[in-house]
């Protein structure tokens, strides 16, 4: 093992023995990723203080966190999927089939919520949308319908977080579905 600028590099990465070699809190995937590239755009440099950053020039952006380290490797079947943090919850869902699941959705009317949704409903899932405003929630409903054939299973109900009336009225209509 030998010391090299602000991190320390095993002498050669190929003949490390078992996971035991490696620092406390590594494990082997953590250790070979640190020997791979930086993904494309990214830069490595140093602020006034000389602490390492990282910049990312194509969606320029910057962090303290080592960008190989956000990388993760899932297998599905035979294929890999390379996710990182700007992989949408359709990618990291793809070739998925969540048949027979129930998704249970908080502000799932725009944004965040809404793509995750939509993202499970397209996979098979039975999602249900829980939202305050039924209004916003049922047109969120109407457009992940839409966007597939054969039609998925989304419906919506009422649930103001804000409110343990709310939480208690969901909670006993939810049971009572028997999902």
């Amino acid at each position: 093992m030998a010391a090299s600028g602000d991190r320390v590099n095993y002498e050669d990465p190929l003949e490390l023995g078992t996971e035991d070699d490696l620092p406390d809190g590594w494990d082997i995937t953590t250790f070979y990723l640190l020997f791979l590239d930086l993904p494309h755009g990214w830069q490595k440099q140093h602020d006034s203080r000389g602490n390492v950053f990282f910049f990312d020039a194509v969606n320029r952006c910057t962090t303290y966190a080592d960008p190989r380290l956000a990388q993760s490797f899932t297998k599905h079947k035979d294929n890999f999927k390379r996710l990182d943090s700007y992989s949408t919850a359709m990618q990291v869902l793809s070739g998925e089939d969540l048949s027979g699941r129930v998704a249970v959705i908080t502000g799932s009317n725009s944004g965040i919520g809404f793509e995750t949704a939509k993202a499970l409903a397209l996979c098979g899932a039975h999602v249900i949308l829980a939202c305050r405003d039924m209004n916003k929630a049922n047109k969120a409903a109407a457009m992940i319908r839409a966007a597939q054939t054969p039609e998925p299973y989304v419906e919506t109900m009422l649930l103001d977080l804000a409110s343990f009336a709310s939480i208690r009225d969901f909670a006993r209509e939810f049971r009572q579905k028997k999902l």
